[in-house]
């Protein structure tokens, strides 16, 4: 038997609007009825300001990125969750606004109180290619204490896990918070969050520009395991999943992960032990494994590749 299929996840459904009246009506409704995506709470205050250190060891200051739009987002460094699901929406935000992109500012402040030195931001930065899309900032845990504080953005440590809230600010342009987000875990919404980002982002810009996305903010419904789907390997080609593989109620073997993962885990290790358990199934009659890399999120070509 040969090695574990690797294979992309692709979540996104693209639904073009027909007219932009009705479909204003329908979006919200659609919005507004979605569990995975929050809409948004409008908020008119000034943004708290700080100076911290980017993931390259210079001091960064909020006021520095007046005069753009800043997408400010509260990210633990060591996150496999829901963290990766934020900062892939950002960079979507802002590749939907095409050229007016150069006038966002992508800030992440990092919301992990035993993760704090600059290696630790680099690190994340680098694993979701996010390396030259952002400004992501930390300091000692007292000057982080005093912003998560100052932005009412909880965060918890307790046996061994971080907890926070997923919080993301849209700053305009003279420093004043102009919407609150928090990200829903949900692989099936970054791309619609993407969306929200740059719909409220191009309505503090001059002009309005055209936001180059038209996904419809229904709830995109799960492929269970009672449905066949086709997915594209990493080795070239597709894979089939479902029933109709092996006939109904007959086993089968599927592994979500992330090659992401490895930031915290020992993902090559744990690869090897599913290699070998492909290697044994066919003789042991066990179901053969399918793994599914949901590295789909993953923002840029730099990111991490899947491989086989």
């Amino acid at each position: 038997m040969g090695v574990a299929v690797l294979l992309i996840a692709v979540h996104v459904v693209i639904q073009p609007s027909d007219s932009a009246p009705q479909a204003n009506a329908a979006q919200t409704s659609a919005l507004q009825s979605n569990p995975n995506l929050d809409p948004g709470m409008a908020l008119s205050r000034v943004a708290p300001g700080f100076t911290l250190t980017d993931q390259f060891g210079q001091p960064v200051s909020l006021s520095s990125f007046r005069g753009k739009v800043v997408i400010l987002a509260f990210n633990d460094a060591e996150c496999t969750t829901i963290c990766p699901l934020t900062t892939a929406a950002l960079v979507d935000a802002k590749d939907m606004l095409g050229a007016a992109a150069s006038q966002v500012q992508l800030v992440g402040v990092d919301a992990n109180p035993k993760a704090t030195e600059v290696e630790d931001v680099l690190s994340y930065s680098q694993l979701h290619g996010m390396t030259y899309q952002w400004q992501y900032l930390t300091g000692s845990l007292e000057q982080l204490q005093s912003v998560w504080k100052a932005y009412s953005v909880g965060v918890t440590f307790s046996q061994g896990q971080t907890d926070h809230e997923p919080a993301i600010f849209v700053i305009n342009q003279q420093g004043r918070i102009e919407k609150l987000y928090l990200t829903q875990l949900s692989y099936s919404a970054v791309g619609q969050l993407g969306q929200l980002l740059a719909n409220e982002v191009s309505s503090l810009l001059p002009g309005h520009p055209a936001v180059h996305s038209h996904l419809s903010y229904a709830t995109i419904s799960g492929i269970t395991p009672a449905a066949d789907s086709t997915l594209p390997s990493a080795g070239g080609g597709y894979v089939s999943l479902g029933p109709g593989q092996r006939g109904q109620g007959s086993p089968r073997l599927y592994l979500f992960f992330a090659t992401w993962d490895q930031e915290i885990t020992t993902l090559g290790g744990q690869l090897d032990t599913l290699n070998a358990y492909q290697s044994a199934a066919a003789a042991a009659g066990l179901p053969g494994l399918t793994a599914i890399d949901e590295g789909g999120v993953e923002p840029s070509a730099s990111g991490p590749a899947p491989t086989g």
